[in-house]
């Protein structure tokens, strides 16, 4: 009886503090506060060593570094709070390509296939719409949905190499 008891208690004490190590952990995340918390632990090892007593320029240097990083955690705040380049939709480890110019560049790509796969390509095109896709993972990667199927090609300086095709299952 009193082991059931231990546990529910230890249990309950331990989800509450991984949900406070959790919370501060996305904070401290959220509002890139990394450098900034490292620097103060450094300052805090100097500070109790007496290195700063010691030598003045050590302290200075500690606060152009702590003032430094709180800057840059600002910065990158804000960059996370007014992200300019978010993608319209994403599907699974793909997201649309959301800018004309580089769809554009894309198909301007796929013309320097092969004249056969050109051929093919194009006569499928005409045949069924065609999404074209980033890999979220790798942006070279390129990926072709049609309506059976999936292509995936690698961007290189001479064009579009095909890496595979996918069928879908019906």
């Amino acid at each position: 009886m009193i082991l059931i008891k231990n546990r529910l208690i230890f249990g309950t004490i331990r989800k509450f503090i991984k949900f406070i190590f959790g919370s501060i952990y996305k904070v401290v995340t959220f509002l890139s506060l990394q450098f900034t918390l490292l620097v103060l632990l450094i300052g805090a090892v100097l500070y109790f060593t007496g290195a700063m007593d010691v030598n003045p320029v050590i302290a200075v240097i500690f606060y152009v570094l702590l003032v430094a990083s709180v800057i840059f955690a600002v910065i990158l705040s804000i960059g996370k709070i007014v992200k300019k380049d978010k993608p319209i939709r994403k599907q699974g480890g793909m997201q649309i390509i959301n800018n004309q110019q580089e769809a554009e560049e894309t198909t301007q790509v796929s013309n320097t296939l092969p004249t056969e796969e050109r051929v093919e390509k194009s006569q499928i095109q005409s045949e069924s719409l065609v999404k074209y896709y980033t890999v979220k993972q790798n942006p070279n990667y390129i990926m072709a949905e049609y309506l059976d199927r999936y292509e995936l090609y690698y961007k290189t300086p001479q064009g579009l190499k095909k890496i595979r095709t996918d069928y879908k299952t019906r």
